[in-house]
């Protein structure tokens, strides 16, 4: 189970959440895992793996203990290939990349209509807040943006090449954080780097969301 999952993380508590284990070594749905929340339910497939299936989306009430092997007419298949679920938020899903590498890409789901609305990742630490307001959900977190240079090597050739927003683009690369991070990791200096901020998003049910850098540049290697 996802630590956010298994912890709450400010996440609503599930009713229930079942696993069931494949029925063969053949069994195409792996490891089946039922998440259930009033009036609906995300069911996930390949959960033993690093690669899990795509969630289906069950609404409706579902009783304690239901996990289906097959998929009732209503399900909703969801985007969430390689995904895991979470957590619900109010009218929201949160998927994290099940596999990562450096950082945990998540995405954001209308719970209804199972739409994806917002994508962006963080540095491993989850989410420091999670709320809703007024049908749009907050998050606070720190982001992490992959580069393909390192940017304690040669940082006025590598920060260009970082794709960050206007704002944070105008700064000065965190070179400093850069090295004191390498040194705790004694990562080579031309590993490629990771630039960490704070950052709150505001991601409504309907209209575009709003990403927000909220402090001080960080810096990470890549592992």
């Amino acid at each position: 189970m996802p630590p956010a999952l298994a912890a709450g993380a400010a996440f609503d508590a599930p009713l229930s959440v079942q696993t069931v284990p494949p029925r063969s070594d053949t069994d195409p749905n792996g490891q089946l895992r039922c998440t259930r929340y009033a009036g609906l339910m995300v069911r996930e497939t390949g959960t033993e793996s690093p690669a899990p299936g795509a969630a289906s989306l069950i609404e409706g009430a579902t009783k304690p203990g239901t996990c289906p092997a097959a998929l009732p007419g209503n399900a909703k298949p969801l985007p969430t290939e390689d995904y895991f679920l979470a957590g619900r938020k109010g009218p929201f899903l949160v998927f994290e990349e099940a596999d990562p590498f450096g950082v945990f890409t998540f995405m954001v789901l209308d719970a209804a209509t199972g739409q994806v609305l917002f994508s962006d990742s963080h540095d491993g630490r989850g989410f420091s807040a999670v709320t809703v307001e007024k049908d749009t959900l907050r998050l606070s977190y720190t982001r992490g943006v992959k580069a393909d240079c390192s940017l304690l090597e040669n940082p006025a050739a590598c920060w260009p090449r970082v794709q960050l927003p206007p704002g944070v683009a105008s700064q000065k690369p965190p070179v400093e954080a850069c090295a004191a991070a390498y040194r705790t990791g004694t990562a080579p200096p031309n590993d490629p780097s990771i630039v960490l901020y704070p950052a709150e998003a505001a991601i409504p049910r309907t209209g575009a969301p709003v990403t927000q850098a909220r402090g001080a540049l960080g810096c990470a290697p890549m592992p």
